[in-house]
This record gives C-alpha cells, sequence and structure tokens, in this order.
C-alpha cells in the first residue's frame, strides 16, 4: 500500500510539472521581458508607472499601460491627441552610462507623425546625443552635422530597436530587427555627450491623433531585467520536483537494506526438554549427558554425547540415550 501512495504522488506531481512546463510559453509567449516589461501595471499612468520618473506632458497628451497591442502584452501607449501640446516623459538611468546598450520594441500607429527616441545627459532641457524618430513613413536616424539616415518603416508593426553607444569616441549603432542598419553615428550635439543619464520618448506639437507603443525596454547593465518573469518561479519548480524525487530514492534504498540486512545470530536457548532432564545424583543436579558410573558423576560438565532429537515426538535428546525421556519410546 506504501508502495503505491509513493509510485502515485509522484507520477501525479511529474504530470503537474509537465504540464506547467509546457504551458509556460503559451501563457507567457507575449510578455517580452526586460528591465521594464510593463508587467501588472495596466492601467497605470504618467509617473505611476515604473519606467516613467519625469513627465511633462501637455493636455490631451497622456503615457499609460495598455493590455494587448498585436502579439504584445502589457505595453506603454504614448498617445498625442492635442494639436498644440506635446508627450514628454523619460527614465532616469541609476547611474550614468558611457558604454552601454538598450533594446526595446517599437511600435506606431501612423508612422507619418512623429514619435522621438531619445538617449541624453540632460533630460529636461533635451541635452541629446543620441536621437531618432519615426515620421513621413521612415524611420530617421540623426547625426551631427549630416544628413539623417533613412529607413522605410510601416504603420501598426512591431519593430525590435537595439542601440549601443561609447561615449570615449561619441559614436553610436542602431540595429533594425536585429540587423545592423547604422554604425559609427556621430553623436548629435557631440560636445556634451560625454556620458548619459536617460532615455526619453516624446511626440511633436502640430501632429495629432496617433499613438505609439513600447515593449521589454531592456538596458545591458541591467543583468537580472533580462530574465523572463516565470524563470524563478520555474526554477523553484524544478528544484523542488528534484527534492521529490531524491526523497523518493532515498526511502526505497532504506526499504532495501532493511530486507537485505542479515539477521544478527542468536545463541540457542537451552531446549526445555533438556532442562526437564535434570535431576539429582549424589548429591547434585546434574544433565542427562552427565557421566555416571555407580551411582557416582563422574563428569557433569562434558556429556557423553550430542544434542538430537526423538523421531517419534521431536524432543531433544544426546546421543546414546536408548530411550527418549520426553516420550519414552525406545530410540533406534
Amino acid at each position: 500500500m506504501k508502495k503505491l501512495k509513493t509510485k502515485l504522488i509522484t507520477t501525479v506531481f511529474l504530470i503537474f510539472y509537465v504540464l506547467f512546463g509546457l504551458l509556460i510559453p503559451t501563457s507567457f509567449a507575449v510578455v517580452y521581458p526586460g528591465t521594464f516589461s510593463f508587467e501588472g501595471e495596466v492601467g497605470k499612468q504618467g509617473t505611476e508607472i515604473s519606467f516613467i520618473d519625469g513627465d511633462k506632458s501637455g493636455s490631451d497628451c497622456l503615457a499609460k499601460v495598455v493590455a494587448i497591442v498585436g502579439e504584445h502584452d502589457d505595453v506603454l501607449e504614448v498617445s498625442d491627441n492635442s494639436g498644440t501640446y506635446i508627450v514628454d516623459i523619460w527614465d532616469q538611468f541609476d547611474s550614468s552610462q558611457n558604454n552601454a546598450e538598450i533594446e526595446f520594441y517599437m511600435r506606431t500607429s501612423d508612422v507619418s507623425k512623429a514619435t522621438w527616441v531619445i538617449i541624453a545627459g540632460d533630460l529636461e532641457n533635451w541635452d541629446d546625443g543620441i536621437d531618432f524618430t519615426i515620421q513621413g513613413s521612415n524611420m530617421l536616424i540623426y547625426r551631427d552635422g549630416d544628413s539623417p539616415i533613412s529607413i522605410s518603416v510601416s504603420s501598426e508593426k512591431w519593430y525590435k530597436i537595439k542601440i549601443s553607444w561609447e561615449c570615449s569616441s561619441k559614436k553610436w549603432s542602431l540595429y533594425l530587427d536585429d540587423a545592423l542598419k547604422a554604425d559609427d553615428i556621430q553623436f548629435s550635439h557631440s560636445e556634451k555627450a560625454d556620458s548619459f543619464k536617460g532615455l526619453q520618448i516624446s511626440t511633436v506639437g502640430g501632429h495629432t491623433g496617433y499613438s505609439s507603443y513600447f515593449d521589454g525596454i531592456k538596458y545591458s547593465w541591467d543583468i537580472l531585467g533580462g530574465l523572463p518573469d516565470w524563470i524563478i518561479p520555474t526554477i523553484i519548480g524544478s528544484v523542488a520536483f528534484i527534492a521529490v524525487i531524491v526523497v523518493v530514492i532515498k526511502l526505497k534504498g532504506r526499504k532495501s537494506e532493511k530486507k537485505m540486512k542479515v539477521p544478527k545470530e542468536r545463541k540457542p536457548k537451552t531446549p526445555k526438554a533438556f532442562r526437564s532432564q535434570e535431576r539429582i545424583v549424589d548429591g547434585k543436579v546434574v544433565t542427562a549427558g552427565a557421566r555416571i558410573v555407580d551411582g557416582k558423576v563422574i563428569d557433569e560438565s562434558t556429556p557423553t554425547v550430542k544434542a538430537s532429537f526423538c523421531p517419534s515426538c521431536g524432543a531433544s535428546i544426546r546421543e546414546g540415550a536408548e530411550f527418549c525421556e520426553s516420550c519414552g519410546k525406545e530410540l533406534k
């Protein structure tokens, strides 16, 4: 019964673990991990959102987290419904970054209207060093003292963007969907770009009635930020599963040892038949095996015969006896 219970518990746990592992990819496939994945922040606005440290957006311009956009779940939406004011939000880095990378997903409802992405030293005064915008159906990558690099993009499509920079050379690179699109780009306002302090997102005055979306914003210096949100519970579940298997194996091993254990050798007890054969001879208590001549005990410690058993009643006797002292029958 115990074996059946152990096997049943192990089987149920294994089934649960396998199902949990299979469900992870489908349940969390639309959550893109990062320093800011916006998971669990649906409905938050402005500086309520973990990403936003500063917000100078005007009337009818709003940053909020929405549930699902395309194949992405829990994303940052910046919407501009003002013909005068703009969205202006930023995240200030925990420390200044001289050589680093930022990766994120971006989408806009209307590529003809401008959405700016800026990495700057002074966030409130637009002291930028890295900047690009999506407008006029193109991504325009700006560089100091030169015309922008133009890449064609589409509305309502998610793009994966990676930006890497090096302040010592005052240059940066841009990857679009993992393909290098621009390299060795000179910083804008390069004389001010000794280090960068934050990431800024904004719209443009005069453009209205559109929204842009951001997800999976990942900073290269944030190691844990790149881990999926489900990875920790999965590790815990795996460790628990392994622990259960180890315990079950050890319990089975102990049961096997008990079965294989050789019983301790026990000293044989004096048969009752022998004890019943004690008698007094010549004033001494002797056993049936003692050597007696003419009513005298010659040697009481050394029996004349070895132990045996009566074929009729099974009582213990001593070799050489003519009659069984238990049933009285003659021994042949």
